[in-house]
Order: structure tokens, then C-alpha cells, then sequence
């Protein structure tokens, strides 16, 4: 809230829009002493995460939500999913590919969307990582994108 205050302060002849980007839960294979607050369970961390935008969602003015992990959430449960990985590098940062496509894709759905832009109109996919982003597999990161900016609270895995 101290933040908002700041930007809205600082941009008194215009209207600031704010948003805020949901982070994502840590790979399966995490053995870091923070996931221990949570267990050492995704889908506890994961729940943890979306209770607490919703906390903030209603008590801040925040005007964009973008769900990047719920997408996360939604292309981990499609058979791209690197367990314990978890569509991570380290358990914790974004795979260089899938992964921060996805994230891309998200933000692109989440700030396109009220100009009826579809970002399936968008072939874009090069990004390299350990799992590449490819012909094959570009339209379920996408459809993970567009799932989580639909629902952004609830993991809605596209069709693989």
C-alpha cells in the first residue's frame, strides 16, 4: 500500500494503473529452509500464494492482476512438467525457456486483454532453456497464459 501511495503521489496529473504480479510456487525439489514454511509442499506454497493476492487484491488498489503462478501452476500439470524441476532452473527461478515464456505470455494476456488482442495471434517462441520453447509445445505455454488470466485463482492445465 506504501508503495501505491508513492507512485500515486508521485504521478499527480495522471492516473498511475498498477499491477501486480503473482509469483509462483518453488519445484517439488526444493530443498531450501524458506520452502520448509510451507512443508516442503507445492501445492501448500501454492495455496499460501493465492490466498495472500487475494488478501492484497482486496485491501490495496491494485487495477492488474497478472497470475503468473497459477499459469506456472497450469503448465505443470501438463506432460512438459520437468519434476522436481518444476518448470524452474534451481527449484526456484523460472527455466529460461517454458518457463519465462510462460511468465511472458501471461503478462502479455493479463495487459493486451482489454484490446482484444489474442495472443494467440502471436507466433513469437524464441526462448531456449532446458526445455526449449518449440513448434510443438509454444500453445500450451500460451493456453496456460490465457487459463490463468481467466481463473487466476483455480489451475486450469491447457490440453497437451
Amino acid at each position: 500500500s506504501s508503495l501505491i501511495d508513492i507512485a500515486k503521489n508521485e504521478c499527480r496529473k495522471s492516473k498511475p494503473v498498477i499491477a501486480w504480479q503473482m509469483p509462483w510456487a518453488y519445484g517439488t525439489g526444493c530443498q531450501e529452509e524458506y520452502f520448509g514454511k510451507y512443508g516442503y509442499n507445492q501445492q501448500k506454497m501454492y495455496k499460501a500464494i493465492t490466498n495472500a493476492t487475494k488478501v492484497m487484491m482486496s485491501q490495496s488498489e491494485v487495477d492488474i492482476l497478472v497470475p503468473v503462478g497459477t499459469a506456472i501452476q497450469n503448465l505443470r500439470n501438463t506432460s512438459l512438467n520437468n519434476s522436481p524441476l518444476d518448470i524452474t532452473r534451481d527449484y526456484r527461478h523460472l527455466d529460461c525457456g517454458i518457463g519465462r515464456y510462460t511468465a511472458s505470455c501471461t503478462l502479455f494476456q493479463a495487459l493486451t486483454s482489454i484490446y482484444k488482442v489474442e495472443l494467440s495471434d502471436t507466433p513469437f517462441f524464441n526462448a531456449y532453456g532446458d526445455t526449449p520453447v518449440t513448434e510443438k509445445n509454444f500453445r500450451i505455454c500460451q493456453q496456460a497464459a490465457i487459463n490463468a488470466c481467466n481463473t487466476p485463482f483455480t489451475v486450469t492445465p491447457p490440453t497437451d
